[in-house]
């Protein structure tokens, strides 16, 4: 008998009470009553005063249920993320153009492709010419390195795609890095503030990652380890050990692992859905953003999922809010039928 599968939504930060109501009401309507919030965007003291209003709003409109709160932290591991100005999310990169990356965001100019990198040794890197390749949008924008000149890196892309505000960025070799302590410490003091029912920490590579943050913890917070490395896939027993859940981390344990890996490694990981709970998150029923029928591709990924008996699976971007996330689950929903859950 398999489990029932929780939809996660992926939620946004808005700037008004009415943009929550809505979307809260939709959470109610759909019988979802599990968000996630990735800690990224903003300096964690934002977090702890817009998820009062998150939990307040939930609980207006669904009196009888409570919102509960996955909170999704760069810790351990903090990856490189991409910063600009400017009112759109988002710049449209075409193969062949030149995009220039730097540590210093006064310099950032979006109208000329120059974009900030929130991570100096990141720059630092490319610099030493450790990697000739540099990738946005989960691997989907690839660019390679042409020049290096005082702290600012030169590329050209290689397709067309996307750099996206706060989105990560990746080096052949260079993923994420260890926090400081006094990083460590600002997003501790967030989390005892939230008092989250989970909270998801990113690239968990060995136990003593985990048993560090649970024993900084002082309320009973469900640890879910995100596995988004072979190094992390490799020691997944001693994390299990420790952890009450684990999540496959898709997007970033694809760029870690290469194509081949990724493969032997997810179909590895979903077996341990009969040991533990198990959440999968990226890409996930895509093609629901567009059409109303999912493509065969999605379908066929999704069924393996809710026939590996995995815990939920999350949402994010397009597929987390509006008509897109009605018909997410309305796909879910009718698969799981097939299987008289």
């Amino acid at each position: 008998m398999q489990n029932k599968i929780e939809i996660i939504p992926t939620m946004a930060i808005y700037n008004s009470f009415a943009q929550y109501e809505e979307v809260m009401r939709l959470f109610s309507e759909e019988n979802i009553d599990m968000i996630r919030i990735n800690m990224t965007r903003f300096e964690p003291a934002r977090y702890i005063y817009e998820i009062v209003s998150m939990r307040e709003t939930y609980k207006k409109i669904a009196p009888n249920l409570k919102l509960k709160i996955l909170l999704d932290i760069p810790l351990p591991g903090k990856k490189p993320r991409v910063y600009f100005n400017g009112k759109e999310s988002e710049k449209k990169i075409y193969n062949g153009e030149k995009v220039t990356l730097t540590f210093q965001k006064e310099c950032v100019d979006v109208e000329k492709n120059i974009f900030a990198v929130d991570d100096c040794e990141f720059i630092a890197y490319l610099c030493e010419k450790k990697s000739k390749y540099v990738y946005f949008d989960d691997g989907k924008l690839k660019c390679q390195v042409i020049d290096i000149n005082d702290n600012f890196v030169d590329t050209i892309a290689q397709n067309d795609g996307l750099i996206s505000f706060c989105k990560s960025i990746y080096a052949d070799g260079y993923y994420f890095s260890p926090v400081t302590d006094a990083f460590f410490e600002k997003y501790l003091d967030a989390i005892n503030a939230i008092k989250p029912e989970y909270i998801a920490l990113s690239f968990v590579e060995n136990a003593s990652d985990v048993k560090k943050i649970k024993n900084s913890l002082m309320a009973p917070i469900k640890i879910v380890s995100k596995i988004e490395t072979p190094c992390g896939a490799n020691n997944i027993d001693d994390i299990v050990r420790i952890s009450d859940a684990i999540m496959i981390g898709r997007g970033d344990l694809a760029i870690t692992s290469g194509i081949a890996l990724f493969c032997k490694i997810h179909d590895k990981l979903l077996e341990y859905s009969n040991y533990i709970d198990v959440y999968v998150a990226t890409d996930i029923l895509q093609s629901v953003v567009e059409n109303e029928f999912p493509n065969r591709a999605d379908l066929i990924d999704v069924n393996k999922l809710i026939v590996s008996n995995v815990k939920g699976l999350i949402t994010s971007g397009r597929t987390a809010r509006g008509f897109s996330l009605k018909r997410f689950k309305r796909v879910v929903d009718m698969i799981k039928g097939e299987y008289h859950l």
